[in-house]
């Protein structure tokens, strides 16, 4: 069960103070090498107090974060993710990668753009449009080299799964936008996607390389971000509503957290 009442999320935050708190940017900003010279200039970040919460608890296990649209989900993955990569980068043999699934490719635009304004790392977007699904085993495997961060569909990570191209233990932050499509029943097929029908594969990425521990090495860490983890239709109550959020948490390995 989540770790609060889940009332619908509120669309302002009256419990907390509109107080903020200034994020500097970290030390490997400060050491961003000419690789990172032509990307746009990290700037400063000011989190509010819940924002703050959610993170420390995000740093410490998985966490689905429940707020309402505009609240701040994607800020809290943006200072996830300068967490957990600067923490892989202070030992030069861990290769992993933070990956970042959205279900649309203006999703995947947009939270990439974000991620290259506000972190000093090297960010990949990756999108069906681009031939990826065209790109050889060694394409992939540079990607992999030379970015911190790769920002996709869920269909792209699932298909160089399936083929073998990566590993989840590759993989050592895992982020979802619009998790609730991790609900048993999905994936969800016949949006489009650049023109293409598409599966959103949230659950068969966790079933078939998550819980089942394929292949060697550790887990990457999950952080989910929706702002409807119960995903039920009106004429839905109460009861439906717990059955979905538990199968969220189960799909994702993780609690739902709210402010």
């Amino acid at each position: 069960m989540p770790d609060k009442q889940l009332p619908a999320a509120p669309e302002q935050h009256p419990q907390h103070p509109p107080a903020v708190a200034s994020v500097a940017p970290s030390d490997a900003s400060k050491r961003a090498s000419d690789d990172t010279a032509d990307q746009p200039k990290q700037q400063p970040l000011q989190a509010r107090v819940y924002q703050l919460e959610l993170l420390e608890l995000a740093k410490q296990r998985n966490v689905i974060a429940f707020l309402d649209t505009g609240s701040g989900k994607t800020f809290i993955s943006v200072l996830l993710v300068r967490h957990c990569v600067s923490l892989v980068k202070q030992n030069p043999e861990d290769t992993r990668v933070a990956v970042f699934l959205a279900p649309k490719v203006a999703l995947v635009m947009q939270q990439s753009e974000v991620l290259r304004v506000h972190t000093p790392y090297r960010v990949g977007s990756y999108v069906g449009e681009m031939g990826v699904d065209h790109w050889e085993c060694q394409r992939w495997r540079k990607e992999w080299a030379i970015q911190d961060v790769l920002v996709m569909t869920p269909q792209i990570l699932l298909n160089l799964l399936q083929h073998g191209i990566v590993k989840m233990s590759q993989v050592h932050l895992l982020i979802f936008d619009e998790c609730h499509h991790a609900h048993k029943g999905h994936p969800v097929s016949g949006e489009t996607l650049s023109g293409h029908a598409v599966i959103l594969d949230y659950n068969r990425i966790m079933q078939q390389f998550y819980h089942t521990g394929a292949g060697s090495g550790p887990r990457p860490h999950i952080f989910g971000m929706t702002a409807s983890p119960a995903n039920i239709r009106p004429n839905q109550g109460q009861s439906h509503m717990e059955a979905n959020i538990r199968a969220l948490e189960a799909n994702l390995n993780a609690k739902v957290s709210m402010p």
